[in-house]
């Protein structure tokens, strides 16, 4: 699921490469290419992973399997898979995570549990639900 406002790089598009059930959020920015250097690389991002708000991916960059980068993060250097990093330049915060579909934590093998139906009595959507596409 990749946000339409993320920036994903035009000049090598090849490069980019995102696996399955990985989220990339509003504003994220993921790059392939250097000008400076005259660079054009592979960037990988691993499957069950997110990458949040705002967030920086320089070129070249490995990130692993279920991965989360925390929003606003700039991130310089390959992250090992199940890590939380964030910060400017991006820090591993916590290792040995686990992530679901879109990159969801769960903890102690507990899936989140979907939020319940809304005070109004309206069903609640999630976004993410695919069967949502069959109706539109």
């Amino acid at each position: 699921m990749i946000s339409f406002s993320a920036k994903l790089d035009k000049s090598f598009p090849r490069g980019i490469h995102i696996g399955e059930s990985t989220a990339v959020s509003f504003g994220a920015v993921i790059l392939a290419h250097d000008y400076s250097r005259g660079l054009h690389v592979h960037t990988r991002i691993g499957d069950r992973c997110m990458i949040a708000a705002n967030s920086f991916i320089f070129p070249g960059v490995t990130i692993g399997d279920e991965c989360i980068v925390a929003p606003g993060s700039v991130v310089v250097k390959d992250v090992p898979s199940n890590t939380l990093v964030m910060g400017n330049p991006a820090r591993a915060i916590e290792q040995g995570i686990e992530t679901g579909r879109w990159g969801r934590l769960v903890r102690d093998g507990i899936k989140p549990v979907p939020a319940p139906a809304s005070r109004s009595g309206r069903k609640r959507v999630d976004a993410g639900d695919p069967s949502l596409l069959q109706n539109a």
